[in-house]
């Protein structure tokens, strides 16, 4: 994934994992860092969620200096609040003893949670993995994902260490229409330095000065087809790669946010 720089320096690389539209990896791309981006929606052989995928993934972190892990929150979600035997997204997980699933689902539902819960396993190898070789990374979820109670219990050294350190914010600070609160897990050199921005108000924005857009699984979207309003939120606005990966990685104040 490397390449040699013109002064035969190795440039610095970085690994983005369920990268969706790439702009963390398109940021440090265009800052001169060898990037790698990983997702099904680009090709339905990188799927992530299989065995060789991980094993890919694994030894593909081998060689980053900088890991982002965009992992779906799609079974992890508290959005899905449908009935079991409806069509639309229903719960497959609850905080606690079901949190890697709950009992005497259909088959179709098992299959998922056992590809998420795979992912998960190999992306907790990989974040200790970068840890130990003294890198730098993120992983980010909405606030409310029940995968934050299996990070923090599967990565409960390497926090009591104070090797790894969360952030919280919401997307509205970064121009989104929706608030959408977001919890980020940081680890590397600078990861204690970051700091992102939060509207405290449920309803009405503080940065835009307007209602917050309904942000749920019942709530549809119109764009060029009609989407669910959570699939949609899941781009990150540039802003907000901009802020985090401007602390965390590159130390350079001319990339921290400027509101506008």
């Amino acid at each position: 994934m490397a390449k040699a720089t013109k002064a035969g320096r190795r440039s610095p690389t970085a690994l983005s994992l369920f990268s969706g539209a790439g702009r963390s990896a398109r940021f440090l791309s265009n800052r001169g860092f060898s990037t790698a981006e990983v997702d099904w929606e680009h090709n339905s052989c990188n799927d992530l969620s299989t065995l060789q995928g991980c094993a890919d993934a694994e030894l593909l972190e081998l060689d980053s200096d900088v890991l982002m892990i965009e992992i779906d929150c799609a079974t992890w979600s508290t959005a899905r609040r449908a009935p079991a035997t409806s069509s639309l997204p229903h719960r497959l997980r609850r905080a606690g003893k079901f949190t890697l699933g709950l009992p005497n689902l259909p088959q179709r539902d098992r299959q998922k949670l056992q590809a998420a819960n795979r992912c998960v396993r190999s992306t907790v190898r990989m974040v200790k993995s970068s840890i130990r070789r003294g890198k730098s990374g993120f992983l980010e979820n909405p606030h409310s994902s029940l995968i934050w109670g299996f990070l923090e219990k599967s990565l409960d050294a390497e926090i009591a260490a104070g090797k790894i350190t969360f952030c919280t914010c919401t997307m509205c600070a970064y121009g989104t229409p929706w608030r959408k609160g977001t919890k980020v897990m940081l680890w590397g050199p600078q990861a204690a330095n970051v700091a992102l921005r939060k509207c405290c108000s449920k309803k009405f924005c503080q940065f835009s000065k307007k209602m917050h857009e309904p942000l749920s699984s019942n709530t549809v979207v119109i764009v060029k087809d009609k989407v669910f309003a959570t699939k949609k939120a899941q781009t990150y606005p540039n802003k907000f790669v901009r802020h985090l990966l401007g602390q965390l990685v590159l130390k350079d104040p001319t990339t921290t946010f400027k509101p506008g």
